[in-house]
């Protein structure tokens, strides 16, 4: 979500809701061809898992499921973070590696 709200600051836009955040983040960088549009789908599904873990007791993953997320989770800040070192003045520091 940082990331998704990094790229939107780079637009002066601030949302007040994480859907809001996702549907600017669509409008303004997937659908103008800024970022690959398989990112948002792979960003509402991190969001629909964030969601039902918050709001659903007890709810766990396993293993599988958490590397699985893991890795979407790495690879759309990848994404986002090569945008921005391609368009801040700065140059970003290189992400961990995992």
């Amino acid at each position: 979500m940082y990331g998704v709200l990094a790229c939107l600051s780079l637009k002066d836009k601030r949302p007040k809701s994480h859907k809001g955040s996702a549907r600017l983040f669509s409008k303004l960088f997937i659908k103008s061809g800024k970022i690959d549009t398989e990112l948002i789908a792979k960003f509402n599904h991190l969001m629909e898992n964030r969601i039902e873990a918050d709001y659903t007791l007890g709810k766990t993953y396993n293993k599988q499921e958490v590397e699985k997320i893991l890795s979407i989770t790495r690879e759309i800040l990848e994404k986002i973070h090569n945008y921005l070192s391609d368009n801040l003045p700065r140059n970003l520091p290189q992400l961990p590696e995992s």
